[in-house]
């Protein structure tokens, strides 16, 4: 019977030990999900993505409604290029081509999936630094955490982009708990992102 008091006392004082160690970690998932259409954190958001490896420069904006209608604006040294994908509500997903994307160059990536870029911030293997922070009148949470090779090329492997090394990454967190800017870097490649007009594309 003591054995057993005792055990309950170890696995009482792991939980509880474990659970103020991972607070922040569990703080930056909240605010993942937040900010997370895929995961019904809000509907909709303008995202703007910066990518650049010792090879590719990749600049894009999406006004993503929904995770059902994507206005994409891509950047190139060609000049911008606008189009949009309108996905129907039917199990086909057909996609409703538009007249101003007809003419442009066809896309190279895959440029709707938006929450990709947050999939660093979840299950991080250690906790973030976490520093109060003000850009312009607003006031930011930062967490600056490590990003594994492996997480950092499951983001990129859209972009056929791979990394040899982990490397550091940070996000700020507004008062409302969503993600404002996410970077993340390691020897190979940079990429910064930022979500703004939550709630507000339409």
């Amino acid at each position: 019977m003591k054995k057993i008091k005792y055990f309950v006392i170890i696995v009482l004082v792991l939980t509880i030990v474990t659970g103020c160690k991972s607070k922040k970690q569990r703080e930056v998932y909240k605010a993942l999900e937040n900010t997370s259409i895929s995961q019904k954190g809000l509907n909709s958001y303008r995202v703007k993505v910066s990518i650049t490896s010792k090879d590719k420069n990749i600049n894009y904006i999406v006004l993503n409604d929904n995770n059902e209608k994507y206005q994409i604006t891509v950047d190139t040294s060609e000049g911008s290029y606008n189009y949009l994908i309108n996905n129907k509500k039917n199990k086909d997903k057909e996609n409703i081509p538009d007249p101003f994307s007809e003419n442009n160059p066809e896309l190279e990536y895959d440029y709707t999936n938006t929450d990709l870029f947050l999939e660093v911030l979840d299950d991080l293997s250690k906790d973030p630094k976490v520093t109060n922070e003000k850009i312009g009148d607003k006031k930011y949470k930062k967490y600056t955490f490590s990003v594994s090779k492996e997480k950092l090329n499951k983001v990129l492997k859209p972009f056929k982009i791979k990394v040899k090394k982990g490397g550091k990454g940070y996000s700020y967190v507004d008062s409302d708990n969503h993600v404002y800017l996410i970077n993340y870097s390691s020897l190979d490649v940079n990429v910064n992102v930022s979500y703004t007009r939550l709630n507000e594309v339409k």
